[in-house]
């Protein structure tokens, strides 16, 4: 086994065999998990060295897709063909739980930034 440095690590160029990291979104869309870590010229390092021209493609017509209907359907496409190609193994995936109290009101969940605490209020 070889351990690098986390500068290292997220040198571009690098491929690894097996690397452990995690990746949250930081805006809830598909593309925002698959354009940078499942394209040919993804731009998340470290790679897993994973390009099909086929989900290229695929991707480039969900992203110009206006209809959000009908550009979910492609992105769920994606995710399937994606998982017959398994360039990740997944370990986790959190999911988080709250408990609001009776006395609560105005609770708000977002699927970007989670409870709007500036919303709610006590009673």
């Amino acid at each position: 086994m070889v351990t690098v440095s986390k500068r290292k690590f997220y040198d571009s160029g690098h491929e690894f065999q097996m690397a452990i990291d995690g990746w949250g979104a930081d805006y809830p869309s598909a593309s925002n998990f698959i354009t940078n870590r499942f394209r040919c010229n993804a731009s998340f390092a470290p790679s897993a060295g994973f390009c099909v021209r086929a989900i290229d493609r695929m991707i480039d017509r969900a992203t110009r897709e206006r209809d959000s209907a009908a550009a979910g359907a492609k992105w769920a496409e994606i995710d399937r063909a994606i998982v017959d190609e398994p360039p990740y193994v997944r370990l986790m995936n959190a999911i988080a739980v709250e408990l609001v109290s009776e006395r609560v009101g105005n609770y708000v969940w977002n699927l970007q930034w989670g409870s709007l605490l500036n919303l709610l209020w006590v009673r």
